[in-house]
């Protein structure tokens, strides 16, 4: 009977071989995995304004540094203040990047100026934004705000109409009345 227990434990071992040969050596069944790669980060998107001669909202590739913010804005005007940033830090989405001008106090100096030329004043219809931000107590926005008053609703008939944009307070309007005219005449 022994030998009937050996036979057949042979036999069973190598049924049980020829299955592990036969498996290893077939096609695998079904389709190959394939890789996919990760999807493309998504451009940056970032704002430049200030002393650059094309403020706008640009889009540049990942990994852009402030200088090809300041670069694709068509670089620095001659006032800007080139001093100011990192050029080399890295930009992140949704960054705005204000470039200053040169010593932003000159602005102040030159509404100080209009204040101390008798007759001199700043033509609210035809001013420019740097105009309108060299006068004290106008702040970027406030200036933006300003010309779009004008593009929408056309020219201030009185200085007292400065008074309806959003952010003017009588404060600030009793600083800069004086300086201002809605005509071109002193």
């Amino acid at each position: 009977m022994k030998s009937w227990w050996g036979f057949s434990f042979s036999v069973l071992v190598g049924l049980l071989a020829a299955g592990v040969i036969l498996l290893a050596a077939s096609q695998p069944r079904g389709h190959p995995v394939t890789l996919v790669p990760p999807p493309p980060q998504a451009p940056l998107v970032v704002h430049v304004s200030g002393a650059v001669i094309a403020p706008g909202v640009y889009t540049l590739p990942v990994g852009s540094r402030v200088q090809d913010a300041v670069l694709a804005a068509g670089g620095y005007t001659q006032v800007a203040d080139d001093q100011a940033h990192n050029l080399a830090a890295r930009l992140s989405d949704g960054e705005w990047i204000r470039v200053p001008f040169h010593a932003d106090y000159e602005l102040q100096g030159a509404a100080d100026d209009l204040a101390n030329e008798p007759g001199m004043r700043l033509n609210i219809n035809t001013a420019t934004r740097y105009e309108l931000e060299a006068l004290p107590g106008i702040t970027p926005v406030l200036a933006e705000r300003i010309l779009k008053y004008r593009e929408w609703y056309g020219e201030f008939e009185t200085l007292d109409d400065l008074l309806v944009i959003y952010g003017m307070t009588r404060e600030t309007f009793d600083l800069i009345k004086d300086l201002l005219s809605v005509d071109s005449s002193p």
